[in-house]
């Protein structure tokens, strides 16, 4: 989960104590639910607790989050144009892994960033181990294919009746 401060314009990224700083469902709830796209939402964080491949991470504390607005998507095209990084270079290449020490030794100054794909579709799959994976396959203008795994939530749980292989973005 992730999301752009007002406050200070920056991108955030909200994390746990957990491993890895996973967030669970108790601890962003709204009304019971995971926020939505589009939600402003406000929660306390603690302090920055940046990694190498995330420098946005932010502790957050134990107060519950609150919906301060859920916006309609249509009213927000105009801003949401505004953030969009027309000259991205995701991953600095198309692979969807760079090695860990390498982002020890060099580490990113984002991971977060708002893009506009020229195309996109939906591809559900088999790992090795068995386990069913979503991913998001998009194209981004003079950039190449992308072919990153889907992580959030609500977007896996639309996803959940699609069979596996390719599916279109609709």
């Amino acid at each position: 989960m992730a999301g752009y401060d007002l406050n200070t314009d920056e991108w955030v990224r909200p994390i746990s104590d957990l491993n890895e700083g996973t967030l669970l469902i108790e601890h962003c709830a709204i009304e019971g639910d995971w926020p939505q796209l589009y939600d402003v939402v406000r929660f306390e964080v603690s302090d920055p607790r940046p990694v190498p491949w995330q420098p946005e991470n932010w502790l957050i504390t134990s107060r519950p989050w609150e919906l301060v607005e859920r916006l309609d998507a249509g009213s927000l095209a105009n801003e949401l144009h505004g953030l969009v990084n027309e000259d991205v270079q995701l991953l600095d290449s198309t692979s969807r892994k760079i090695a860990r020490a390498a982002l020890e030794t060099d580490p990113i100054d984002a991971s977060l960033t708002l893009v506009k794909p020229t195309t996109l579709n939906w591809r559900i799959e088999r790992t090795p181990w068995n386990s069913r994976q979503q991913k998001a396959n998009f194209e981004l203008d003079g950039c190449g294919w992308f072919d990153l795994q889907v992580t959030d939530p609500p977007i896996e749980d639309r996803l959940a009746s699609l069979s596996e292989g390719g599916h279109p973005r609709d």
